[in-house]
């Protein structure tokens, strides 16, 4: 082994395969769904799921560049959809609402937290 002098960047958690991002329980069948711009989908993680928003933005950050392919560092202008794995549990101390993946995964009709169109807390 050897000591290296350098400035490291460390990731604050290593989740397990299909984890809660709150908590990292692995195998989470559960999520939240989002719809609208960058700046809504980080303030309503950080409120549904109770992370802080610092972990919010890294988690809407990576989301965007594998799930949608964006460039790293980059989300898509305007508003797009995206879900985060958060289990029964968590959802329980926000008092969010939560879908059965599989039910997601099937097309069928499920719940979706949606930025205003319009009024005080639009963008437009």
């Amino acid at each position: 082994m050897a000591k290296i002098a350098g400035t490291f960047k460390v990731t604050k958690a290593a989740a397990p395969f299909e984890s809660c991002v709150a908590c990292f329980k692995g195998d989470t069948r559960t999520a939240v769904m989002l719809e609208g711009e960058a700046e809504f989908h980080i303030a309503a993680l950080h409120h549904l799921s109770g992370i802080p928003l610092e972990q919010a933005d890294g988690t809407v950050l990576v989301a965007a560049e594998h799930e949608l392919g964006c460039d790293p560092g980059m989300v898509p202008a305007g508003r797009f959809q995206l879900g985060f794995r958060l289990c029964t549990d968590c959802a329980a101390k926000t008092g969010a609402t939560i879908v059965d993946l599989k039910a997601a995964e099937k097309g069928e009709p499920v719940f979706v937290y949606q930025q205003l169109l319009e009024g005080p807390y639009s963008s437009g």
